[in-house]
């Protein structure tokens, strides 16, 4: 169960982080180390495709983000609603070479919609960008 399926569900215990935890989880980490009150949800605020972070070991399946969000806002989906960015491919390599050190065979490049990688939202996938990503990958 995610978090954000506990949202408004009556649930005691908490505080619940629905959304990307880089830009504001270390913040709340040390509220709550601190013994600050925080509220119940906390929705994580979205960072540019360039500050999600290099993996420090390697992943499951060898699991690789190029990007997060979507442009096609599909009312059932939770990734739409979040900004469509993609990380440069140089933090996708960094994030390949970190699996393959550590013995994986194989790597996935991830992200709501790999084909979109490198096109602005709404448009026509660049065809070149993304056959240069799985090149490179």
């Amino acid at each position: 169960m995610g978090a954000w399926e506990l949202v408004g569900e009556g649930c005691p215990s908490g505080p619940y982080f629905p959304g990307e935890g880089e830009g504001d989880f270390p913040r709340i980490c040390r509220s709550i180390i601190n013994g600050d009150e925080v509220p119940k949800v906390i929705r994580g605020t979205a960072v540019a495709g360039g500050d999600i972070p290099v993996n420090r070991g390697p992943t499951a399946a060898g699991v690789v983000e190029v990007g997060r969000g979507c442009w096609r806002g599909c009312s059932f989906c939770s990734p739409t609603k979040r900004t469509l960015r993609h990380r440069p491919l140089d933090r996708i390599l960094d994030d390949v070479t970190v699996n393959l050190k550590a013995g994986q065979m194989d790597v996935i490049l991830h992200s709501e919609d790999v084909f979109t990688y490198g096109s602005p939202a709404g448009a026509k996938p660049d065809g070149e960008k993304v056959k240069k990503t799985i090149q490179r990958g």
